[in-house]
């Protein structure tokens, strides 16, 4: 008797293995990829805001002080 286990035992049949796997590594790489985007886009928003606001932030302060140097001139 040959003791060898046969091949389909081995290796089940395609059907059997490859979707449940192919879902699940799909899902969780889409699942990765849009938290990753959302924060992504997050970050890039936050980041564009916050120079934004220093950019107003500090042309509010040079605005002020050309007030003031114009008020010492006068």
């Amino acid at each position: 008797m040959n003791m060898t286990p046969s091949n389909s035992e081995i290796h089940p049949p395609l059907a059997d293995r490859t979707p449940v796997r192919q879902i699940g590594v799909f899902s969780l790489f889409g699942l990765v990829l849009n938290i990753w985007f959302k924060l992504f886009k997050f970050s890039i928003r936050t980041v564009f805001r916050v120079t934004r606001a220093l950019v107003r932030y500090q042309n509010s302060g040079k605005i002020e002080q050309s007030r003031i140097g114009k008020e010492k001139l006068e």
